[in-house]
C-alpha cells in the first residue's frame, strides 16, 4: 500500500452568498413603489358606494402583489412564484374581459419576462 499518491480532499467550498444585483434592487423597489401607491388608491376607493366583486378581486391583486415581492426582497421562493401569478391572473384577467389595452397587456409580459431574467440564476439562492 503507496500512500505517496494520496490526496487531501478539497475544502468545503463556501455557499452562495445571497447577492441582489443592482437591476434586482432597483426592480424590487420600483415595483414596490408603484404597488404601495396602486395599494393606496385603492383603500381610498374602498369608500365608494358602488363596491363590487371587481374591486374586491383588484384588491387581492394589489395586495397579493405587495405581499409578493416583500417575500421576494426576503429571499422567498413563495415570493417568486406568488409574484409571477399575480402577473399572470392579471393578464389573464386583462385578456379574458378584454378590458386590457394592447399596452396594459405587453407590460404584463414584460413584467413576468424581467422578474424571469432576473431571478433565473437565483433560484437555488430562495429559500
Amino acid at each position: 500500500m503507496s500512500y505517496g499518491n494520496y490526496q487531501a480532499p478539497p475544502p468545503p467550498s463556501d455557499p452562495p452568498r445571497r447577492n441582489r444585483d443592482g437591476c434586482m434592487t432597483l426592480f424590487l423597489l420600483g415595483l414596490g413603489i408603484l404597488q404601495t401607491i396602486s395599494a393606496v388608491f385603492f383603500l381610498l376607493g374602498v369608500t365608494q358606494i358602488n363596491f363590487g366583486w371587481v374591486d374586491i378581486f383588484s384588491g387581492i391583486i394589489i395586495f397579493g402583489g405587495l405581499i409578493a415581492i416583500m417575500g421576494l426582497w426576503s429571499w422567498q421562493k413563495w415570493g417568486y412564484y406568488t409574484l409571477m401569478a399575480v402577473f399572470g391572473i392579471d393578464l389573464m384577467v386583462a385578456v379574458g374581459l378584454a378590458a386590457g389595452t394592447i399596452e396594459w397587456i405587453l407590460l404584463r409580459l414584460l413584467m413576468m419576462s424581467v422578474l424571469y431574467l432576473l431571478y433565473r440564476d437565483k433560484m437555488a439562492l430562495l429559500k
